[in-house]
Protein backbone atom coordinates (compact mmCIF):
# COMPACT_ATOMS: atom_id res chain seq x y z
CA UNK A 1 0.00 0.00 0.00
CA UNK A 2 3.27 2.77 0.73
CA UNK A 3 4.29 2.11 -2.96
CA UNK A 4 0.42 3.49 -4.12
CA UNK A 5 0.19 6.37 -1.59
CA UNK A 6 1.98 8.74 -4.23
CA UNK A 7 -0.88 8.16 -6.93
CA UNK A 8 -3.20 10.13 -5.06
CA UNK A 9 -1.45 13.06 -4.82
CA UNK A 10 -0.85 12.64 -9.03
CA UNK A 11 -4.72 13.34 -10.07
CA UNK A 12 -4.26 16.78 -7.78
CA UNK A 13 -1.25 17.74 -8.68
CA UNK A 14 -1.97 17.32 -12.62
CA UNK A 15 -5.07 19.04 -11.71
CA UNK A 16 -3.30 21.94 -10.25
CA UNK A 17 -0.69 21.96 -13.32
CA UNK A 18 -3.50 22.35 -16.14
CA UNK A 19 -4.93 25.23 -14.27
CA UNK A 20 -1.80 27.26 -14.14
CA UNK A 21 -0.89 26.06 -17.91
CA UNK A 22 -4.57 27.17 -19.04
CA UNK A 23 -4.22 30.45 -16.93
CA UNK A 24 -1.15 31.54 -18.16
CA UNK A 25 -2.34 30.49 -22.06
CA UNK A 26 -5.27 32.55 -21.70
CA UNK A 27 -3.27 35.30 -20.20
CA UNK A 28 -0.94 34.90 -22.84
CA UNK A 29 -4.20 34.80 -25.55
CA UNK A 30 -5.55 37.78 -24.40
CA UNK A 31 -2.33 39.80 -24.41
CA UNK A 32 -2.28 38.67 -27.70
CA UNK A 33 -5.62 39.66 -28.85
CA UNK A 34 -5.07 43.36 -27.25
CA UNK A 35 -2.33 43.66 -29.40
CA UNK A 36 -3.88 42.37 -32.26
CA UNK A 37 -6.97 44.58 -31.31
CA UNK A 38 -4.76 47.72 -31.41
CA UNK A 39 -3.07 46.94 -34.48
CA UNK A 40 -6.73 46.31 -36.28
CA UNK A 41 -7.66 49.88 -34.59
CA UNK A 42 -4.33 51.90 -35.47
CA UNK A 43 -5.09 50.63 -39.32
CA UNK A 44 -8.36 51.06 -39.17
CA UNK A 45 -7.35 54.96 -38.19
CA UNK A 46 -5.25 54.83 -41.04
CA UNK A 47 -6.99 53.30 -43.63
CA UNK A 48 -10.94 53.77 -42.05
CA UNK A 49 -11.58 57.14 -42.88
CA UNK A 50 -9.02 57.56 -45.66
CA UNK A 51 -9.13 54.22 -47.56
CA UNK A 52 -10.92 55.10 -50.45
CA UNK A 53 -8.34 58.57 -50.55
CA UNK A 54 -5.23 56.04 -50.08
CA UNK A 55 -6.73 53.29 -52.61
CA UNK A 56 -7.52 55.50 -54.93
CA UNK A 57 -3.24 56.94 -55.02
CA UNK A 58 -1.88 53.19 -54.54
CA UNK A 59 -3.92 52.02 -58.08
CA UNK A 60 -3.10 55.32 -59.91
CA UNK A 61 0.26 54.94 -58.65
CA UNK A 62 -0.24 50.74 -59.80
CA UNK A 63 -1.51 52.44 -63.19
CA UNK A 64 1.33 54.41 -63.86
CA UNK A 65 3.89 52.20 -62.85
CA UNK A 66 2.12 49.22 -65.37
CA UNK A 67 0.00 51.61 -67.98
CA UNK A 68 1.46 53.10 -70.99
CA UNK A 69 2.03 56.94 -71.17
CA UNK A 70 3.04 58.79 -73.83
CA UNK A 71 4.44 61.82 -72.19
CA UNK A 72 6.81 60.36 -69.83
CA UNK A 73 8.02 63.83 -68.26
CA UNK A 74 3.99 64.24 -67.40
CA UNK A 75 4.26 60.64 -66.13
CA UNK A 76 7.41 61.26 -64.13
CA UNK A 77 5.92 64.04 -62.29
CA UNK A 78 2.53 62.53 -61.66
CA UNK A 79 4.50 59.70 -59.95
CA UNK A 80 6.23 62.22 -58.32
CA UNK A 81 3.62 63.88 -56.35
CA UNK A 82 2.62 60.36 -55.04
CA UNK A 83 5.60 58.96 -53.93
CA UNK A 84 9.30 60.44 -54.18
CA UNK A 85 11.72 62.10 -56.21
CA UNK A 86 13.68 58.74 -56.33
CA UNK A 87 10.92 56.43 -57.07
CA UNK A 88 9.80 58.80 -59.66
CA UNK A 89 13.67 58.08 -61.52
CA UNK A 90 13.72 55.12 -61.11
CA UNK A 91 10.65 54.13 -62.68
CA UNK A 92 11.00 56.91 -65.49
CA UNK A 93 14.78 57.60 -65.55
CA UNK A 94 15.51 60.66 -66.54
CA UNK A 95 17.24 59.83 -69.56
CA UNK A 96 13.94 58.47 -71.46
CA UNK A 97 12.02 61.52 -70.47
CA UNK A 98 10.37 62.64 -73.61
CA UNK A 99 11.28 58.96 -75.77
CA UNK A 100 8.19 57.55 -74.88
CA UNK A 101 6.00 57.03 -78.01
CA UNK A 102 7.81 57.44 -81.06
CA UNK A 103 5.91 55.81 -83.68
CA UNK A 104 2.61 53.82 -83.22
CA UNK A 105 3.99 50.75 -82.60
CA UNK A 106 5.81 51.56 -79.46
CA UNK A 107 2.22 52.35 -77.70
CA UNK A 108 -0.27 49.49 -75.58
CA UNK A 109 -3.14 49.22 -74.21
CA UNK A 110 -4.05 48.11 -70.62
CA UNK A 111 -6.80 46.43 -69.59
CA UNK A 112 -7.46 45.55 -65.84
CA UNK A 113 -9.35 42.07 -64.51
CA UNK A 114 -8.21 42.44 -60.93
CA UNK A 115 -7.33 45.56 -58.79
CA UNK A 116 -7.45 45.41 -55.03
CA UNK A 117 -5.35 47.07 -51.71
CA UNK A 118 -4.53 45.51 -48.94
CA UNK A 119 -2.58 46.80 -46.13
CA UNK A 120 0.12 45.79 -43.08
CA UNK A 121 1.70 47.74 -40.54
CA UNK A 122 5.18 47.57 -40.35
CA UNK A 123 6.20 49.62 -37.54
CA UNK A 124 5.39 53.39 -38.14
CA UNK A 125 4.63 52.37 -41.83
CA UNK A 126 1.55 51.99 -43.89
CA UNK A 127 2.58 48.57 -46.20
CA UNK A 128 0.38 48.81 -48.96
CA UNK A 129 0.28 45.49 -51.06
CA UNK A 130 -1.65 46.36 -54.77
CA UNK A 131 -2.38 43.25 -56.88
CA UNK A 132 -2.93 44.19 -60.29
CA UNK A 133 -4.00 41.59 -62.96
CA UNK A 134 -3.75 42.92 -66.27
CA UNK A 135 -3.89 42.32 -70.12
CA UNK A 136 -1.35 44.82 -72.27
CA UNK A 137 -2.49 44.48 -76.18
CA UNK A 138 -0.19 45.91 -78.44
CA UNK A 139 -0.31 45.50 -82.26
CA UNK A 140 -2.51 42.10 -81.83
CA UNK A 141 -0.09 40.95 -79.12
CA UNK A 142 -1.08 39.85 -75.92
CA UNK A 143 0.57 39.44 -73.07
CA UNK A 144 -0.87 38.48 -69.73
CA UNK A 145 0.52 39.96 -65.95
CA UNK A 146 -0.65 39.53 -62.53
CA UNK A 147 1.51 41.91 -59.95
CA UNK A 148 1.78 43.16 -56.49
CA UNK A 149 2.95 45.82 -55.64
CA UNK A 150 4.43 46.35 -52.59
CA UNK A 151 4.74 49.87 -51.45
CA UNK A 152 5.47 51.32 -48.04
CA UNK A 153 3.60 54.19 -47.27
CA UNK A 154 4.34 57.49 -44.58
CA UNK A 155 1.88 60.12 -44.11
CA UNK A 156 0.20 59.35 -47.16
CA UNK A 157 3.12 58.89 -49.67
CA UNK A 158 4.60 56.21 -50.97
CA UNK A 159 8.20 55.83 -50.00
CA UNK A 160 9.25 52.94 -51.48
CA UNK A 161 8.26 50.01 -54.56
CA UNK A 162 8.80 46.68 -55.02
CA UNK A 163 7.39 44.84 -57.59
CA UNK A 164 6.79 41.14 -57.74
CA UNK A 165 4.87 38.21 -59.57
CA UNK A 166 1.57 37.30 -57.87
CA UNK A 167 2.90 33.90 -57.47
CA UNK A 168 6.43 35.58 -55.97
CA UNK A 169 4.56 37.17 -53.42
CA UNK A 170 3.33 34.19 -51.53
CA UNK A 171 6.26 34.09 -49.48
CA UNK A 172 5.40 37.83 -48.28
CA UNK A 173 8.64 40.51 -47.93
CA UNK A 174 8.13 42.30 -44.59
Amino acid sequence: MEGHRWRHWLLPLYAVLMTALMVVGWYRWSDSQSVLQETKTHLNAITGGESKKVDKRVLVFADLVVGYRADQQKRHDQIEKLSTKAIADQIVPPANIGKAGVGPDLSYKVTYQHREVTYTQAGSETIAMARVAYTITSDGNRIKNDLVLRLPIKQQKIIGCTLYRFNQSQASHD
